[in-house]
């Protein structure tokens, strides 16, 4: 892993560099299915009012539903498409409170 002194609030987000691509993943994925999403998805979650949620609030849910914060706030019941990632994702989620820290 590479550390990144330039990414979100943190000085030291963690970064995943995808060395057969030579890119950098933004990527969390869903502690339930393990279904990679952009990080900046957090910034289009939307309330029942069809308000915008706060960044970390969206972030929060995110770690207690997974995807299912795009889907009225109901828990993710996809179908596991990575068992091991979204094991990964919940010790991220446990580890720290900040989607730039659950890269993986």
């Amino acid at each position: 892993m590479v550390r990144c002194p330039t990414m979100g609030h943190h000085s030291t987000a963690i970064v995943q560099f995808n060395r057969e691509r030579n890119i950098m993943s933004l990527d969390i994925h869903c502690p339930h299915c393990g279904e990679p999403t952009d990080m900046y998805e957090l910034h289009d979650v939307y309330d029942s009012n069809d308000n915008q949620v706060p960044y970390q609030t969206a972030a929060k849910q995110f770690a207690l539903v997974g995807c299912g914060v795009w889907n009225n706030n109901q828990k993710c019941a996809a179908s596991v498409v990575d068992q091991d990632m979204a094991d990964r994702a919940r010790v991220m989620m446990v580890l720290s409170d900040h989607p730039d820290e659950w890269m993986y």
